[in-house]
């Protein structure tokens, strides 16, 4: 727990502002914002930020989600933001667990490739070391 009995998230965010009460987190598969020190935190999951531009006025940012929906975010970096957004999105998009694919339906391509004789003995064991960390 953190302060005042809020739960502490043990996944380092990739980026986090804050000033005069208004905060962002960035972490690799959310955005948490607040918009003033009373207001509660909000949470807009990475997969569904669909674009995000900069707002007409200065120091605002604006997200829209794969739903519609439109956050305008507070902040005076406004670059820093969105590159931590888009940092996150394609670490998402990255790596062989992207797209709902488990572990194991991994292994089981390798094994089928390596049953097949696409794959070396060498080369599956490399993979697989690769796919389990």
């Amino acid at each position: 727990m953190g302060w005042f009995g809020t739960k502490t998230d043990p996944t380092p965010a990739i980026y986090e502002t804050s000033i005069l009460g208004i905060s962002i987190k960035v972490y690799p598969d959310r955005v948490e914002y607040r918009d003033s020190f009373m207001s509660p935190a909000q949470s807009i999951p990475i997969d569904q930020i669909a674009s995000i531009r900069p707002a007409d006025i200065l120091n605002k940012l604006r997200l829209e989600t794969t739903g519609g929906r439109e956050i305008v975010l507070v902040t005076g970096r406004k670059k820093e933001v969105a590159d931590a957004i888009f940092k996150a999105k394609s670490m998402r998009s990255q790596g062989p667990h992207s797209g709902g694919v488990s572990v194991a339906d991994e292994l089981e391509k390798l094994v089928r490739l390596r049953n097949q004789g696409v794959l070396t003995d060498a080369e599956f064991e490399s993979q697989k070391r690769k796919l389990l960390g």
